[in-house]
């Protein structure tokens, strides 16, 4: 499963989750050097993920999935 970490979380989380069996983890503000959690930046990284996490600065709108 491929998932997009969208908004910043603790080191901490985005470990668990990379230690997760069949597990890839995008990091987002380790892709793209100046990220804002645009609708542009995310249309970049979402294309062929399975889950995103996000907390409340990354806005996930249909028009993005």
């Amino acid at each position: 499963m491929k998932i997009l970490v969208a908004d910043k979380i603790s080191s901490t989380g985005i470990e668990f989750l990379k230690q997760q069996a069949d597990c890839e983890v995008v990091v987002a503000w380790e892709t793209i050097a100046d990220w804002k959690a645009s609708p542009e930046q995310l249309k970049q990284l979402i294309g062929d993920v399975e889950a995103v996490a996000v907390r409340s600065e990354s806005k996930i709108t249909a028009e993005i999935i």
